[in-house]
């Protein structure tokens, strides 16, 4: 007959993005990273620094559409940083914001959903509040 063994595993979660560590020292450095300042909000327009291509009709347009999702604060990514080809110098260390964009093509309006950090998008408009 199989011997019934439990197993107990610690893990450290950071207060700031509920992100879990297996050590202390992981946890308590990214608890020190400061959160950045949360730059769209939902329902915001907003567009993508770079041109988006079209699948569907072959062309080149720039990616202007709604915020749809912000996700975060997540920890620092350095390596995804320097793959958007970011200024890292500027951000660096910081729990960030991920800002999911839906941006439909002007020609065929298929619909790309672009995503990234704040610095690779710029306000277009701001989202109107509603008067109650």
């Amino acid at each position: 007959m199989p011997q019934k063994i439990k197993l107990t595993k610690y893990v450290y979660r950071c207060k700031k993005c509920k992100t879990d560590y297996d050590t202390r020292k992981e946890c308590v450095a990214c608890e020190e990273m400061p959160i950045e300042a949360k730059t769209f909000q939902r329902g915001d327009t907003v567009k993508y620094r770079y041109n988006w291509r079209c699948g569907p009709c072959n062309s080149w347009y720039p990616a202007v559409g709604k915020v749809v999702k912000v996700l975060g604060p997540k920890p620092w990514d350095g390596d995804e940083e320097a793959r958007r080809c970011l200024n890292t110098s500027e951000r660096f260390e910081v729990h960030t914001y991920y800002y999911h964009v839906e941006a439909p093509c002007p020609k065929c309006d298929h619909m790309m959903f672009p995503g990234g950090v704040g610095p690779e998008f710029t306000l277009v408009e701001r989202k109107k509040d509603k008067k109650r």
